[in-house]
């Protein structure tokens, strides 16, 4: 995206067909690597779990069941909806409320799916995950008011500073539940 902003505001901008096959080699890419993503994870989920796999390759999202083919589609859906957020950016930037719109829609598809599906071993995870993805919903809700209700300069600072409190918040949830399982480690260690 950065390499497509840079040639389209360059001063010897490249033709419209050029810009054609970049854009579409970029969102061919940002659906193919999810989809392998998934395939992989679904082929192998019997060695996921296993000590000596995760000591050999890591584990890309720790505590992500495997045992069904709905809980593998978190990795699917983490990586394709962040992906597709960023295509969106960029595809309707003149039409702001049709994107605030999309990513509050898409978003409620994402906290429906965490909420019944729930693909964390963990509760807390699960929990933190919604948590994540409401104030995400509420700092979405927050821009719908700044692109289609604003009514002064006074009521878009209000809104901003609000959205920035929001913003601190779901740091300051998700920077506690790390410190916190963090020591929980630590004390087991010991």
């Amino acid at each position: 995206m950065t390499y497509y902003l840079m040639i389209t505001h360059s001063e010897n901008k490249p033709s419209t067909k050029k810009l054609a096959l970049i854009s579409i080699g970029a969102l061919i890419l940002l659906v193919v690597v999810p989809l392998i993503m998934y395939f992989a994870l679904k082929r192998n989920r019997q060695k996921i779990n296993k000590q000596e796999t995760q000591k050999q390759i890591g584990s890309l999202y720790q505590g992500v069941q495997s045992d069904e083919w709905t809980h593998l589609l978190q990795v699917f859906e983490f990586l394709g909806f962040r992906l597709m957020f960023v295509v969106l950016t960029f595809s309707l930037q003149k039409q702001p409320g049709i994107l605030v719109n999309t990513f509050i829609f898409f978003n409620n598809i994402n906290i429906i799916y965490i909420g019944w599906v729930e693909p964390f071993k963990e509760r807390s995870k699960n929990l933190l995950e919604l948590a994540n993805s409401w104030v995400l919903n509420l700092i979405c809700y927050c821009m719908l008011l700044l692109v289609n209700l604003t009514p002064g300069p006074e009521y878009e600072f209000g809104v901003g500073w609000f959205m920035i409190g929001l913003v601190g918040l779901i740091f300051v949830i998700n920077l506690t539940f790390m410190s916190f399982k963090s020591l929980k480690g630590i004390c087991r260690y010991f």
